[in-house]
């Protein structure tokens, strides 16, 4: 009852502008001090995720800004929040235990109250379990890491993930909703051998099914070499023209790997199919490079511009409303999102059982991102786990 009277008061917050609003007037049967603390988030380095690394590091400073601020607008002394950013070595797999020790030892700076750790690599829960032996007390979040999922529910606090079979609904439907008379799907025998991708391939099979969209999968060569991507993308070529030339323009064409999607938004251009969202729906990810858009390096992390650049270029080819994608990339809006939620736990007390709920943190998500999102649980028992995709752009 209390998280769902949570969520309702988020939502007033949003409706009124507040500015401000807590998420939660933390509890109600205890006074709790709250000293100036420190939020230490662990990435990989900037040479393997760019995207998540330069996130964390502009998040670090707008927490620097931020505390260059006395005193709150009541006039009351403000507590000093720090971004702690440790940074993985290259390849940190090969030497799992520096790695893990790295992070053990942030539980001997007592101003760190929560440690948020973003990398799709497995073998960093061991560290966490850890820190949790040394300091109970510390906030743990994933978002994401690459360790089981069954592991990371029962060890770590709050743990933010994407689901493979839920976008792959999602990406069925919209691709209907934007007109798509059939659903093209491209993919070589060993990219289903990926767990994800395959779920997903199920999924989109069952929804075009449920939704009376006809799907064809079309099987594409494998990769052996680093040369076989140009047979590939000549596959591309030659298939998406045939299959425009059976289906008509109006269908939806998915590829699973960044390669695949240079070709099909580069023809999606010239053919005007639809392209609902590429295998990385991100507005950075090949949108930029195929319709030569030049970004600065201060808009780098400007999604919001990044966005109307792609929308007018759209406009301009003939092809609004038949391109889309997230809002902002998954690799900043995860770790992002969970810096966020570990200062609001640490500021507000809040456990594990107020913030691990849909309605809560989709009302957080539109509170700080302004943006639509849909978490789901991974079950019932396992509600730490919660699986988040975003509310599609349509340009």
């Amino acid at each position: 009852m209390l998280r769902k009277i949570t969520a309702f008061m988020l939502s007033i917050c949003l409706i009124i502008g507040l500015t401000g609003c807590s998420l939660l007037v933390g509890k109600k049967d205890k006074e709790k001090v709250i000293d100036d603390f420190k939020v230490a988030v662990v990435t990989q380095p900037l040479s393997e995720n760019k995207v998540q690394y330069n996130m964390v590091e502009e998040m670090a400073k707008e927490y620097e800004e931020e505390n260059k601020i006395d005193k709150d607008k009541d006039g009351q002394t403000k507590v000093k929040q720090t971004i702690k950013h440790v940074v993985l070595p290259e390849n940190f797999t090969s030497n799992i235990d520096s790695a893990i020790n790295k992070i053990v030892k942030l539980a001997d700076d007592k101003e760190v109250q929560a440690i948020v750790v973003s990398t799709d690599q497995a073998g960093l829960l061991p560290a966490l379990q850890k820190v949790k032996e040394k300091r109970p007390e510390i906030i743990t979040i994933s978002a994401p890491m690459g360790d089981d999922k069954n592991q990371l529910s029962q060890f770590v606090d709050v743990n933010l993930g994407v689901s493979a079979e839920e976008r792959g609904k999602v990406l069925a439907e919209r691709s209907k909703e934007m007109g798509a008379k059939a659903f093209i799907h491209y993919a070589s025998t060993d990219d289903l051998k990926d767990v994800n991708i395959a779920k997903r391939l199920e999924m989109i099979k069952e929804t075009c099914k449920n939704i009376g969209l006809p799907f064809v999968q079309v099987n594409t060569p494998n990769i052996n070499a680093e040369e076989d991507k140009n047979k590939v993308k000549q596959f591309l070529n030659e298939d998406i023209e045939k299959q425009v030339k059976k289906y008509g323009k109006d269908i939806n064409v998915f590829g699973v790997n960044d390669y695949m999607d240079e070709v099909i938004l580069t023809k999606a251009l010239e053919l005007k199919y639809i392209v609902a969202e590429q295998s990385n729906p991100s507005p950075i990810q090949t949108y930029p490079s195929v319709m030569g858009l030049k970004i600065s390096k201060k808009d780098a992390q400007n999604y919001d511009k990044i966005n109307d650049m792609i929308s007018e270029k759209a406009k301009a080819f003939g092809m609004s409303n038949r391109l889309g994608g997230y809002p902002m990339p998954m690799d900043a809006f995860l770790p992002s999102l969970a810096i966020y939620l570990a200062t609001e736990m640490v500021k507000q007390d809040l456990t594990q059982e107020d913030v691990c709920d849909p309605d809560y943190l989709e009302a957080f998500t539109e509170l700080r991102f302004g943006i639509g999102s849909e978490f789901t649980p991974l079950t019932e028992v396992l509600y730490n786990y919660q699986s988040v995709i975003l509310s599609q752009l349509i340009y």
